[in-house]
């Protein structure tokens, strides 16, 4: 869904071929590619490349994915470790499903551009968040970090991990501070909001895969992540929702979620929250 579309401005904006203030022509709605026509929530026109991120806008997404290439942004997400198992120690961990490049067709790159065709794990995901956070760094994420024998030695030990530079810390930054609009009062993900700290985050409502072919009409996946404080990274949540009941969207049912776990977490910590900046 659409929390894939951060992972795609980090692609555009690594490579040059982008620039948070750029406006993109989001065609008040409605972009046909070959037969098919891709459809925006709210008919908008031009937009900002932050706007786009903001607003969560399919067409301006497409129109960048179609910019990158399919080859580069399959490269891109593969950096994000999209595509692979993360290898955080427990049995039967799925890899996901990230076709090879070169068996996508135009509708493929472009539905790809805002999270569809592809399918990821919560903790790739958690974790291709957190590269952001952490300067444009993939680390190998763990659950346990020492195991102790009868005589509480250890015998087996984990920590940090540097895997790759996914991307160039000044884009992690930029990526970064275009999320904290997502979450300010124009965004899908104002729900998120927390007194007193600044919030980076992205929202996603994607449809699930129907059996018999094609997507559900009706089952969704609601998710929200989010990155606090966005000024200085602690914490990468992610609120995943299947088939919520009350609403569809990430928005309305995931980002509460996070607004509720993440101050928690914060306090448990020890990370102060600055003067309340949302009014």
């Amino acid at each position: 869904g659409s929390t894939l579309k951060a992972l795609l401005v980090a692609a555009a904006l690594d490579t040059k071929r982008a620039r948070p203030g750029e406006k993109i022509f989001c065609e008040y709605g409605k972009y046909p590619v070959g037969k098919f026509v891709i459809h925006d929530h709210h008919p908008y026109g031009w937009l900002s490349f932050t706007e786009v991120l903001q607003h969560s806008s399919n067409i301006g997404m497409a129109k960048m994915g179609e910019r990158l290439g399919k080859e580069t942004y399959s490269t891109y997400l593969r950096a994000f470790g999209l595509g692979r198992a993360t290898g955080i120690g427990l049995p039967g961990e799925s890899v996901g499903l990230l076709p090879p490049p070169n068996s996508w067709s135009r509708i493929n790159l472009v539905t790809a551009s805002f999270g569809q065709g592809l399918a990821t794990t919560p903790i790739q995901l958690a974790n291709a968040y957190a590269a952001l956070a952490n300067q444009g760094v993939l680390m190998r994420p763990y659950i346990v970090q020492e195991v102790l024998n009868a005589d509480g030695k250890v015998v087996e030990a984990h920590g940090p991990q540097r895997l790759w530079q996914a991307v160039r810390s000044d884009t992690a930054h930029q990526v970064l501070a275009m999320m904290e609009k997502v979450v300010a009062k124009e965004g899908t993900g104002w729900r998120a909001q927390i007194e007193g700290f600044r919030v980076a985050g992205k929202t996603g409502t994607s449809q699930k895969p129907d059996p018999r072919g094609g997507y559900s009409s009706h089952a969704r996946i609601a998710s929200f992540v989010g990155i606090v404080p966005a000024d200085r990274p602690r914490l990468v949540v992610l609120v995943v929702i299947d088939e919520p009941k009350t609403a569809v969207y990430g928005g309305e049912v995931a980002a509460p979620g996070f607004k509720a776990i993440a101050p928690q977490e914060l306090t448990y910590l020890g990370v102060m929250g600055d003067s309340p900046k949302w009014e």
